[in-house]
């Protein structure tokens, strides 16, 4: 059997989301964190930047309004909503250090389900971008991108 050894490096700015602006108090600032942004209309989706910086109970880890959740590493997290009863879909898009090509591959370390949430999924897609998604205006629909295949 054969070994070998490979080095790897993190290509997402502010992976952990430790960096920010300012620190959250309510919902819907994942803009707070540097590098992160919500690439569609806060109308029909808004993701939470979740620090212990925070004092807020909505914005604030471990406990904040889904419930109780220390961050995987460090003191951030975000959080989305992959779809509810009221058919609401929540994104979250970063730039990266460096353009990708064929040979990187990107891995989601952790996701973990909200203790006040009743549902999962295990279709969960990135998509990749020459440039920024941003004003995505479609409703409640996925947003209309192919996401990558792995």
């Amino acid at each position: 059997m054969a070994y070998l050894n490979c080095q790897s490096q993190n290509l997402v700015q502010n992976g952990s989301l430790e960096q920010y602006y300012s620190c959250p108090d309510d919902h819907n600032q994942i803009d707070s964190a540097l590098f992160w942004m919500n690439p569609s209309n806060p109308i029909y989706g808004t993701p939470d930047y979740f620090n212990e910086c925070s004092s807020s109970t909505f914005a604030s880890i471990p406990n904040n309004w889904s419930g109780f959740q220390y961050a995987r590493t460090g003191t951030a997290c975000a959080g989305v909503y992959l779809w509810s009863l009221g058919n609401i879909r929540e994104y979250i898009e970063n730039s990266y250090f460096l353009h990708l090509s064929k040979m990187h591959v990107t891995i989601l370390k952790c996701i973990n389900l909200g203790n006040e949430c009743q549902f999962t999924t295990d279709e969960i897609g990135v998509y990749f971008s020459n440039t920024p998604v941003l004003g995505i205006n479609n409703g409640r629909a996925p947003l209309p991108f192919v996401p990558a295949d792995f």
